[in-house]
């Protein structure tokens, strides 16, 4: 059985939220045995994204949106579920979040399944993950669209039975520096993020706690603040100005504040 799933995300949007994390349960493995990573499938499937695009600009390959995706594959599997919230309660853009310590963006996803695949031969499975996606209306919105700049994949497999994971990113800007994944409550914020096109700098940031869906610090200047937030996980946004007092916000790193 092949069940495949998309979701897109628009700039400054924050898909979980309102939504609460609930514990994860134990890992198992289901009787499957060991989960691999299938790098070859992985290289194949980003060659026919990009060709899927035409004369689309071609998606770079991101290490760090592949260690995403091949996260959330592996744990599809390991905890036995097909969605694009893990039962901790992430979605794709905190579980990118958590693994890009600099990407400042947007990130979209694919997701895949099958059960009793034959993953002997790599370029057939790509191929029959790749077409899968492509039938179907909102998989194809992701491979196709023209903001998207970069791309990772996860491909796990235990036994005959495969996850698929497609992490695409627009990348507006990279922080200056790693943002921290730690901080401690009342010290100064060292947050700094430059746009790829034009060198625009960001002018604010916020902390946004996905679990309530809202900003519990800022719009404050990364220059002077200090880290205000309650002890908890959030996500650090990035505010560009965008003329006539108006600013577009992207989703940066998360931060764990202690």
């Amino acid at each position: 059985m092949v069940l495949p799933e998309a979701v897109g995300l628009p700039g400054g949007i924050v898909p979980s939220a309102g939504r609460t994390a609930v514990p994860s349960p134990a890992p198992t493995r289901i009787g499957r045995g060991p989960v691999h990573n299938a790098e070859e499938v992985e290289r194949k499937i980003i060659e026919l994204t990009n060709q899927a695009r035409g004369g689309r600009k071609q998606l770079q390959a991101d290490d760090g949106l592949r260690e995403a995706a091949r996260g959330h594959s592996a744990d599809m599997l390991a905890r036995d579920f097909f969605d694009h919230i893990n039962p901790d309660g992430l979605g794709a853009t905190e579980r990118v979040a958590l693994q890009h310590r600099r990407l400042v963006g947007m990130v979209g996803e694919n997701i895949w399944q099958a059960e009793g695949q034959d993953a002997s031969r790599p370029e057939e499975l790509a191929r029959k993950i790749v077409e899968g996606w492509l039938r179907s209306p909102g998989h194809r919105a992701n491979i196709e669209n023209d903001r998207y700049t970069h791309i990772g994949v996860g491909v796990s497999i235990a036994g005959s039975s495969v996850r698929a994971t497609q992490n695409f990113a627009y990348i507006h800007a990279w922080t200056d520096q790693d943002v921290p994944p730690v901080a401690s409550q009342g010290t100064p914020v060292a947050l700094a993020a430059r746009g790829l096109v034009g060198g625009v700098r960001a002018e604010h940031f916020d902390l946004f706690d996905v679990s309530r869906g809202l900003a519990v610090q800022g719009p404050a200047d990364p220059g002077t603040a200090t880290w205000q937030a309650g002890p908890g996980r959030y996500l650090v946004r990035f505010h560009f100005p965008a003329g006539m007092g108006r600013y577009v916000i992207y989703n940066g790193p998360m931060v764990e504040i202690r």
